[in-house]
């Protein structure tokens, strides 16, 4: 018989087996904690990442809403201004009428009419149709004066005469109603040039340029200049329509008045929007608030700005010395006017707005350091 086979019975681990897993144990999990240790390293890194980007766009975004609401309330009341003025009529000769008593505008006038009256007044006519009596007199009026013709003597005559006279007359207090009047009659033309709406309008030339009707000036002015009754009857019945506004300045204006229509709409709204967008992405709404305050001081040196550009790099509409370039000149010193008094107000109420913000910053502060 063959004798049973033992079992098998496993070695029991040695003090040194025990030590040496211990250690692979110990071993796999310092491994393990440095892989998950990288990994949550990795995580914290792209969160500060994350969040250091996103508050950097919230505070790019904050003020750029914050420097855009600010801007766009002064330019939405001077826009608004602008044309409320331009398109009511009372408001526009209001704005333009005290340039009755302004001595370019006067010597303007004056050079404008007596050059339109001396190229459209027939006096070759005149010498055609003269009888002994009137040609006489004629002889008599050129009698110190070398031309090539006698029309020409008669033309050399007549025009220091008649610019003198007109001169006289737009200097006095009587001019002051006739501009008035003219330009009440002319507000029409100018908006409709401006609106690019010229259909069934008085004062508008067949190019687009506007004019300005001055037959008072020569119906109530003395021109009894020569005593010679022809040439007087023919400078009175003189029809004068002076160029206002020529093609090119017409066309200039009329983007300039697109751009103030459509920012005396929605630069308000933008402004509204801008402020309140500011105010609800920013995370200390305080610091904001100082920061509207200081923009609103800021913004109340604008005036100046645009008065620095406009002597430095004037448009060309404003350039010249015609009777548009004296008009737009005073319409934008009065627009400037506006902006500063509108601005006026920028002052005060940007500095009580910035103390409001600084201090609303501290006591919020004081309340996080507390918590």
């Amino acid at each position: 018989m063959s004798e049973p086979k033992k079992k098998a019975t496993a070695e029991k681990p040695t003090a040194e087996d025990l030590d040496l897993n211990d250690s692979l144990t110990e071993y796999i999990a310092d491994v393990k904690g440095m892989r998950f240790g990288a990994l949550r390293q990795k995580i914290r890194t792209f969160e500060t990442f994350r969040v250091g980007k996103a508050s950097f766009s919230r505070r790019t975004l904050v003020a750029l809403c914050v420097v855009l609401g600010v801007l766009a309330v002064p330019l939405g009341a001077v826009a608004t201004w602008a044309v409320n003025t331009i398109s009511s009529q009372d408001k526009y000769v209001s704005a333009v009428s005290n340039l009755a008593q302004d001595t370019q505008i006067q010597e303007q006038v004056a050079t404008d009419v007596t050059q339109l009256v001396m190229d459209r007044v027939n006096l070759q006519g005149v010498v055609d149709n003269a009888g002994g009596g009137v040609l006489s007199q004629i002889n008599d009026l050129v009698a110190n004066i070398n031309g090539t013709s006698l029309v020409e003597e008669l033309e050399a005559a007549i025009e220091p005469r008649l610019s003198l006279a007109v001169t006289k007359f737009v200097q006095s207090n009587a001019f002051q109603s006739v501009w008035t009047t003219a330009n009440s009659q002319a507000h029409a033309a100018v908006l409709g040039a401006l609106q690019n709406d010229t259909s069934g309008v008085e004062g508008i030339a067949a190019d687009g340029s506007v004019t300005l009707n001055l037959n008072s000036v020569l119906s109530e002015a003395d021109l009894s200049i020569t005593d010679i009754a022809p040439i007087d009857q023919a400078l009175d019945d003189m029809n004068v329509s002076v160029p206002l506004l020529g093609k090119e300045q017409v066309s200039t204006l009329r983007g300039y008045f697109d751009l103030a229509t459509n920012l005396s709409v929605w630069a308000p709204i933008v402004a509204g929007i801008a402020l309140l967008a500011a105010l609800i992405f920013a995370r200390k709404r305080w610091l904001v608030v100082a920061a509207i305050g200081a923009a609103f001081i800021l913004s109340a040196f604008l005036p100046q700005i645009a008065a620095w550009y406009l002597n430095t790099s004037p448009p060309e509409a404003l350039t010249g010395n015609g009777l548009a370039s004296m008009v737009g000149l005073h319409l934008s010193d009065q627009v400037l006017g506006q902006m500063s008094q509108s601005l006026g107000y920028a002052l005060p109420i940007g500095v009580g707005v910035l103390v409001l913000g600084i201090i609303g910053t501290a006591v919020s502060a004081l309340v996080s350091r507390s918590r």
